[in-house]
């Protein structure tokens, strides 16, 4: 099977995360004052942020990058020659990095075909020590059809992976129960958590380590254009299907999928298939974890964008999807916690031009 690196049984316990109680050890910046820019007013609800703009890598993956390389530590003392190894998205890109770094260790990952240059950090050309590999495939398919490669014979690849798709939950849950704590600390009682889903930890070790502890807080993911009913969600047997039909899409050999604005500017979120990693789960135990499955627009998310850049947030295309449906709840008087996380990008309505942040 795809993504079949690690057992499944090890893989539902990781996604789990009930066994973790640490708390992520160092401050993270929670704002509660995002609503106030966003048009949340008196007498209506609130929206939380975890502002992983604020880690030094302005990623939420920050959060994970020191758990994962310390993984690897047994397989790269033994094996100088290796570089540490995953698959990425621009966010993951400079954590794996930095962390293989500090150890004096080289890193290469896999990036899609199509992920744009835009999107990476400004530095990158001065990284030495790090390898991008691009997949062949379009977009998620060809990224999985290369990690599959790779991951068969790491020996011959010379590369110790750090199995993001895996460990991210269990290794993210510790800022999950910070946040959590931040809540009873402050009286906070949050009714829903709003996520986009990529690999899938911080639906699943965040949003669901909350949810354990505030049992009314309800799980909802936005997509770019697919909305799954919840009574579907709620019954495994579907949830089973759609996953076991997605990963044939991924062995299937299919023509290439149109990819439009949205999908430039949210990279590295799929163009159609879901995490290997989360399929697998889906089909052990179904959606749990996931209330609610919506999805977002193009129209929607360039209005959230323009109102951040007003106040000063320059954040990603992904927050700001997420922020879409966070405003909708929080109008209806409900507390709400969403993760964000930057730089974005700037962009000209009407045009195709788009301009990288300095960083």
């Amino acid at each position: 099977m795809l993504g079949a690196e690690i057992s499944t049984p090890e893989l539902v316990k990781l996604f789990d995360t009930s066994s973790v109680k640490d708390v992520y050890p160092e401050p993270i910046e929670i704002d509660d004052d995002v609503g106030s820019v966003l048009g949340i007013g008196p007498g209506e609800g609130r929206i939380i942020a975890i502002r992983a703009d604020d880690t030094p890598t302005k990623s939420a993956k920050w959060f994970i990058g020191r758990r994962l390389v310390e993984r690897v530590k047994p397989t790269m003392d033994a094996h100088p020659d290796y570089s540490v190894f995953d698959g990425a998205g621009p966010s993951s890109l400079p954590v794996i990095r930095h962390f293989a770094h500090e150890k004096g260790w080289p890193s290469s990952v896999l990036v899609a075909r199509e992920s744009p240059i835009y999107l990476m950090p400004a530095s990158i050309a001065k990284w030495r020590d790090l390898k991008i590999i691009r997949a062949k495939g379009q977009a998620e398919k060809g990224y999985v059809n290369g990690m599959a490669r790779i991951l068969a014979d790491p020996d011959y690849y010379k590369v110790a992976p750090l199995h993001q798709a895996f460990y991210g939950p269990h290794d993210i849950a510790p800022v999950g129960n910070y946040v959590a704590q931040w809540c009873v600390d402050h009286d906070v009682w949050p009714d829903a958590t709003v996520w986009c889903l990529a690999s899938g930890a911080s639906v699943y070790g965040i949003g669901r380590v909350i949810a354990r502890h505030f049992p009314r807080a309800e799980t909802t993911v936005v997509t770019k254009g697919m909305t799954i009913a919840d009574a579907t969600l709620r019954d495994p047997a579907r949830v089973r299907t759609m996953a076991i039909e997605a990963l044939r899409w991924y062995r299937t050999p299919t023509e290439d999928l149109e990819i439009g604005w949205l999908d430039t500017m949210a990279f590295p979120l799929h163009l159609r298939g879901p995490s290997i990693a989360g399929l697998r789960y889906w089909i052990e135990k179904g959606a749990e974890g996931i209330d609610h499955v919506i999805a977002t627009n193009e129209a929607q998310v360039r209005a959230v964008d323009i109102r951040l850049r007003a106040a000063g947030y320059v954040w990603s295309t992904t927050t700001c999807m997420c922020l879409v449906e966070a405003i909708k709840l929080a109008k209806q008087g409900k507390t709400v916690i969403v993760m964000v996380y930057g730089p974005g990008l700037r962009y000209y309505p009407g045009s195709k031009r788009i301009i990288r942040p300095a960083n």
